[in-house]
């Protein structure tokens, strides 16, 4: 959801959709909703946390995921989070 929000236009919403049509959706249970809410609390006024990127800390982390992200920063602070940079050509 967050990669079609940040797509330009229909076009980019369209290539993302190819892109990702084989890899299976990861859907918010209660753990990961509670675990966000928490991320929020702790977060959210220290470290400017918005409540998509905890949702997806949070399913990071109760699915053991590593994140891959462009944007370590939004995330670093997070314990037990495992983060790849994703560098930009």
């Amino acid at each position: 959801m967050e990669l079609v929000i940040g797509a330009f236009n229909k076009r980019e919403v369209n290539y993302i959709q190819k892109a990702f049509k084989n890899i299976g959706i990861m859907y918010i249970d209660e753990e990961i909703s509670e675990l966000a809410e928490k991320l929020v609390i702790e977060f959210s006024k220290s470290h400017n946390l918005h409540i998509d990127d905890a949702l997806i800390a949070a399913t990071s982390i109760m699915k053991n995921y590593e994140l891959v992200t462009y944007n370590v920063s939004d995330f670093k602070f997070i314990p037990g989070i495992k983060l790849f940079q994703f560098e930009k050509k």
